[in-house]
């Protein structure tokens, strides 16, 4: 009670954005402080996150109360500045016919349409027609995927609208400029197919960047941090250890961090006491790990986690890794993770049951592994993603995929309205009346959502949009009072609309979409080939034009499943994947002194980075491992340049190498990388070596 009025009295305001998102828990908690002097902004319509336990009824009811002047007064702002009249007139047309107070939460139609607000597009129109187009296509085409279809599709018109040189009206420069791929996203509900659009966007020449959310603790760099804690604690606790010991020791041993064999694992478990096999076999480790219990005793969790990442030098670790860039952005977030834990109180057990307990029940948080945009490549991200974001051009797919709408499944539920709702006997286990009820209510909460998904995917939008998907039925769509509730995908809602929409339909000229299974032919081999090492190139014969396609890999790579294995002795390579991490941005030389711990690797790295070259240039972005794919004469060829920077005059080649930089075959290499940036850019583009052992750049 102390601290609850501590918090009244001394909070002027409490301010709360994207209020549709609260919980019962939070509203709860904000009302215990409240002392009138909540503010709160949100977009009913923008509810997307019930699977989070976000209650959008709570938003609806308030707004309802504060529009009456019961509790608080409304302020609504209904001017869109994002996008243009048209897609706005778009977006209205749809939601004023499918958005209702059932499903949904709202009657769109009755004060909230959007209203477009932003006048500089008003006198500035490139093409005749802004409005959403629907490019279809017909069902079952034999041997392929609707997927592959639309990704075809996609891919056409995008082609169409590059080599159209579309022009696009850029609102910060007040000016026109032609569409790049940067200015393109496509969405999707779903991100299990994103591979396959990967690998039909690389066959026809066009990047394509990918952002998804992966799980952060059912992952194997935390669960190997994890073990490391465990094992730490076994030291502590010998009721602990009788359950734990010897899986911790195997997930240790076996790690990246350690690489022990398992011949060595095999010496420490014939020992009938496995804490002093570990002892004999690996004494140094064994004194490591006594010496950090010592620590966990007399320090916090935060202070621990950063002794384990110096001690077993985690972060210099990692550059051996093919996933180096993501194992690095998931130890730096576990850091900020655990630091935000002990500040609850966290204590290591603490922080070891939190890991078993949420990979136990599924509560997982999701992982961010690609979060900027691409400013050389098409963009593709989930719904969900996209929003707060906008671009010019939006492309959709998947409107056929059927909603997966829960399943009210457990035999005992409780509901906050309705309580516990058992079932009863009667020949056996059956629902009673109030689950049906539930049923009910849940599917009509279900498709309210994707409804508001809709929107928000719809509302990204500047200029243009296209949606991809099967074409309209032939039978005729009655619009009816309930037919909300038998929506099962977004097809399903245009196809509602059926009678407003058909004169936006596109229809796919088959014959002319080129469709192929050659793009399963493209290897997914990385090109490795930088470093000081002769030249090999492996050439793969593909389908498709009898184009040849050349990699370029280094000698000393192992071709192992169609990626490359690097020996740990390649100093190279460690020096490659050092400046991946580090980059030129401004935290580097603080990435510097978290990743490299051997002095003669830093001092190389430092030589680069202060260079007079270097430091003369004005940098306005760079490119790190920027891969490529693109046709030359009769030659396919796929690559990744190490370091390109941009400034006002020119784009900038780098292709480090460790020592000779002298060989014609690198020459010839940088030469190819000048060509393919011709491709892509009108600025001037020089090209240069760099030795890190010399300390010297070689211009091409």
């Amino acid at each position: 009670l102390k601290l609850k009025n501590s918090y009244i009295n001394n909070t002027n305001e409490i301010l709360i954005d994207e209020y549709q998102d609260t919980s019962d828990i939070q509203e709860s908690l904000i009302s215990l402080i409240a002392n009138n002097n909540v503010y709160m902004v949100g977009d009913l319509k923008q509810s997307i996150y019930r699977f989070r336990n976000a209650n959008p009824m709570i938003f609806r009811d308030k707004y309802k109360d504060y529009t009456n002047n019961k509790g608080g007064y409304v302020i609504n702002l209904y001017e869109n500045f994002r996008s243009r009249v048209e897609v706005v007139e778009d977006v209205n047309l749809i939601f004023s016919k499918v958005m209702s107070y059932e499903f949904g939460g709202l009657e769109y139609k009755d004060g909230h349409s959007l209203i477009a607000g932003n006048k500089k597009y008003n006198n500035n129109k490139a093409i005749d027609d802004y409005h959403l187009d629907l490019l279809t296509y017909e069902k079952n085409i034999l041997d392929y995927k609707s997927f592959e279809v639309e990704a075809f599709i996609c891919v056409k018109k995008i082609k169409e609208l590059i080599n159209n040189k579309t022009l696009i009206y850029d609102c910060k420069k007040n000016c026109y400029r032609e569409l790049g791929f940067q200015d393109i996203v496509i969405m999707t509900s779903d991100k299990n197919k994103y591979e396959t659009y990967k690998m039909i966007f690389e066959y026809h020449q066009i990047p394509l960047k990918i952002h998804k959310d992966s799980q952060f603790i059912t992952n194997d760099v935390i669960g190997t941090i994890n073990s490391i804690f465990k094992l730490i604690y076994c030291f502590s606790d010998r009721d602990y250890a009788k359950e734990n010991l010897k899986f911790s020791i195997v997930s240790v041993l076996r790690s990246f961090v350690f690489s022990v064999s398992d011949q060595i694992i095999g010496e420490i478990f014939c020992n009938k006491n496995i804490l002093k096999g570990f002892e004999e076999i690996k004494p140094e480790l064994y004194e490591d790990f006594k010496k950090l219990n010592k620590i966990y005793k007399n320090s916090d969790i935060s202070s621990l986690f950063k002794e384990i990442l110096e001690k077993f030098e985690i972060y210099q670790k990692i550059v051996y890794l093919d996933n180096a860039q993501e194992v690095f952005n998931r130890i730096v977030f576990l850091e900020s993770k655990i630091k935000s834990l002990r500040n609850l109180g966290f204590d290591l057990k603490d922080f070891i049951n939190y890991i078993d307990d949420s990979s136990a029940m599924n509560i997982d948080t999701d992982f961010s592994e690609n979060s900027e945009i691409s400013k050389e490549a098409v963009n593709i991200m989930t719904i969900h993603r996209s929003k707060g974001l906008e671009f010019n051009v939006c492309f959709f797919l998947g409107f056929s995929t059927r909603f997966n709408l829960s399943e009210l499944k457990d035999k005992i539920i409780f509901d906050k309205d309705k309580g516990f709702i058992f079932p009863y006997f009667n020949e056996g286990m059956k629902d009673s009346f109030y689950k049906k009820l539930l049923k009910t209510d849940y599917k009509q909460a279900e498709i309210s959502e994707k409804l508001r998904l809709l929107y928000v995917a719809l509302t990204r939008c500047r200029e243009k949009t296209y949606i991809v998907m099967e074409q309209f039925s032939e039978k005729e769509n009655i619009l009816q009072d309930t037919r909300q509730e038998k929506y099962s995908s977004f097809y399903d809602v245009l196809s509602d609309l059926k009678v407003d929409l058909i004169i936006r339909e596109q229809k796919t000229n088959m014959d002319k979409l080129n469709l192929t299974k050659d793009y399963n032919k493209i290897s997914k081999i990385k090109e490795l080939g930088k470093h000081s090492f002769s030249k090999i190139e492996k050439e793969e014969v593909s389908l498709k034009k009898e184009i040849k396609q050349v990699s370029i890999s280094s000698k000393e790579s192992l071709l192992i499943g169609d990626q490359y294995i690097l020996g740990l002795e390649d100093k190279g390579t460690k020096l490659h994947k050092y400046m991946e991490l580090i980059g030129l941005g401004k935290n580097k030389y603080q990435l510097i002194d978290k990743l490299i711990n051997d002095k003669n690797d830093k001092d190389k790295i430092l030589n680069f980075i202060d260079s007079d070259f270097i430091s003369s240039l004005i940098i306005l972005n760079y490119y790190s491992e920027y891969e490529f794919i693109y046709e030359d004469a009769e030659r396919q060829i796929k690559g990744i340049i190490d370091l390109i920077i941009e400034t006002n005059e020119e784009m900038i080649i780098i292709d480090y190498k460790l020592s000779d930089i002298e060989s014609e075959a690198y020459f010839e290499q940088v030469e190819t990388y000048k060509r393919y940036l011709k491709t892509v850019t009108d600025k001037l583009i020089s090209g240069y070596l760099y030795s890190f052992n010399k300390k010297e750049f070689r211009k091409v």
